[in-house]
């Protein structure tokens, strides 16, 4: 059986890896307004109401950046 080690500084040790090899998402995010790309976004394509119930949609800007992460 594997043991899962956890350290106390994951968050830390991420950043720093992540620093290093260059977060492509935050360079991205000093050129491009996600926020308004997201309000047009949901001006042109409004997403159908949860009358009928079911799982809340992810947020507009988050899939915008997901999206955005996948094609760079």
């Amino acid at each position: 059986m594997a043991v899962i080690k956890v350290s106390l500084f994951a968050e830390q040790e991420r950043e720093t890896r992540l620093d290093k090899i260059g977060d492509a998402l935050s360079k991205l995010a000093e050129h491009v307004d996600f926020a308004a790309l997201a309000a047009e976004i949901d001006e042109a394509a409004p997403r159908p109401g949860r009358e009928r119930g079911g799982r809340p949609p992810l947020p507009t800007e988050m899939m915008v950046r997901v999206r955005c992460a996948i094609g760079v």
